[in-house]
């Protein structure tokens, strides 16, 4: 005797023909038509199909949204790493030492005759000096990496409207009056 329930799930699951499962089973390719057209297996093996490719379809756009949050996510992460180091790079001063040498008069008496003349003595003042400065090409680098990433970003959001603020950033070189004067 034929286990029906079997055969019929064997049809409605796979990719088997009715020929194959007559063969397979050892039951006529007649009554396998027959059974098939009374209980509706070719109707239910599409709706089969159908929900696996809904489910099929769901867990891909669900891992694909995972990956794409994780990319952002990651993107976010960088760029304030980033706008960090660039934080940094503007509040940090550099500190130099700044040497002036001079020829000074200097009265100097003679030991033996006790004659006084006058000689030049060579002095070196040592100040250390701090001047607001910013390693322009590195924070450019930054700058163009951020704006990478944003691209990056807006690309992965499609036609969505960015909601993430736009960063601006200006670089202008020190002048000398920029310098802090420790005479001031």
């Amino acid at each position: 005797m034929a286990n029906w329930n079997k055969i019929r799930n064997e049809y409605i699951s796979g990719n088997i023909s009715y020929a194959k499962l007559a063969e397979k089973h050892k039951v006529s390719l007649q009554a396998i038509k027959d059974r098939g057209t009374k209980e509706k297996w070719v109707a239910q093996k599409k709706e089969q199909q159908t929900k696996i490719q809904q489910k099929t379809n769901q867990k891909t756009a669900e891992k694909i949204a995972e990956q794409n949050a994780n990319f952002v996510a990651n993107l976010n992460n960088a760029a304030n790493e980033l706008l960090e180091k660039i934080q940094i790079a503007i509040q940090q001063t550099d500190l130099y030492i700044e040497r002036t040498k001079m020829r000074v008069p200097q009265k100097v008496q003679d030991k033996k005759t006790g004659e006084v003349y006058t000689a030049w003595k060579e002095e070196e003042n040592i100040r250390l000096s701090q001047k607001n400065s910013v390693n322009i090409d590195s924070v450019l680098k930054l700058t163009n990496a951020i704006k990478t990433m944003q691209s990056f970003q807006m690309g992965m959001q499609g036609e969505r409207e960015q909601e993430a603020p736009t960063i601006n950033i200006t670089v202008s070189a020190a002048t000398p009056d920029d310098m802090e004067s420790d005479d001031e």
